[in-house]
């Protein structure tokens, strides 16, 4: 395995660490090797590590070369500060796709709670000249595919569950770069808003047992996906907590492990993604 980092936006702060087998480059026809973005959660606060380098390493051994993204945080670096983060590393990857031996049209993205907001964020808004600025091809920030971990859709108004976290910040502040918000500024960050026709194929999983992110976002989120005629796979697991990643021993205890099978998530996901390119 060879590391390799780059900054996607010369302006941020923003890292994008590449995973890459030790033999980058195969000739041979066929030989391509797929490309997966990771986008760790940590409610826009933190970057999760348990939904970082695990990941990426699961993804490498599964034939990929991964990159994780690292992208800004805090109420400093507001929406669509990532945004823009995620849209250049797909753009600079599938430049560099030559080099490195990626198959340019196979380059997705996954991510975690609040990386999973990212995720589908660049799913939803890869072709927004507002957000992105003024182009002629907006196909280089377009992610094949996206891979969605319990993740945060709504960031919808706080209960009892979902408290500000201990900046004293709710994600939708963070995301907004203010506090004190409208019920319509709220409304703004609901991607559940922003869902139309032509969002790349998207896997989702999560669990009934997750407090932090509402359920009913990855299943309105899901039903949303299918009205819009998007490819879309969800599996939805009745135990298991939030922030599980890849839900085995890497990452988790055994005892928190116990009885639960969300950790099959991970090859469900590789040959969904499979399916897809055998289509293409």
């Amino acid at each position: 395995m060879k590391y390799i980092k780059f900054k996607p936006v010369e302006s941020s702060a923003a890292e994008l660490i590449g995973y890459l087998p030790v033999e980058l480059k195969n000739k041979q026809p066929g030989s391509l090797r797929p490309a997966m973005i990771v986008c760790p959660g940590g409610g826009f606060r933190v970057l999760a590590d348990s939904e970082a380098e695990p990941v990426a390493v699961a993804y490498l051994n599964a034939g990929y070369c991964v990159f994780v993204l690292n992208y800004s945080l805090g109420i400093e670096n507001p929406f669509p500060a990532a945004l823009r983060e995620a849209a250049a590393s797909v753009k600079l990857i599938k430049e560099k796709s030559d080099e490195f031996g990626i198959d340019p049209d196979d380059v997705s993205i996954t991510g975690f709670s609040a990386g999973g907001y990212l995720a589908l964020s660049l799913g939803l808004f890869y072709s927004s000249s507002e957000l992105l600025g003024q182009r002629n091809d907006y196909s280089v920030f377009r992610p094949a595919n996206i891979v969605l971990g319990y993740p945060a859709v709504t960031l919808s108004n706080p209960s009892e569950d979902h408290m500000p976290g201990p900046d004293g910040f709710y994600s939708v502040e963070i995301m907004a770069g203010k506090t004190g918000l409208t019920p319509e500024e709220r409304e703004k960050f609901n991607l559940l808003n922003h869902i139309s026709p032509g969002i790349p194929r998207t896997f989702i999983w999560g669990t009934q047992e997750d407090r932090v992110v509402p359920v009913t976002d990855y299943l309105n989120l899901a039903s949303a996906l299918n009205k819009a005629g998007t490819e879309c796979e969800f599996h939805f697991y009745q135990h298991g907590g939030h922030a599980m990643s890849l839900g085995n021993e890497r990452v988790r205890n055994p005892e928190e492990l116990e009885g639960l099978n969300l950790g099959t998530w991970f090859g469900l996901a590789l040959n969904w993604l499979k399916q897809g390119r055998s289509v293409r």
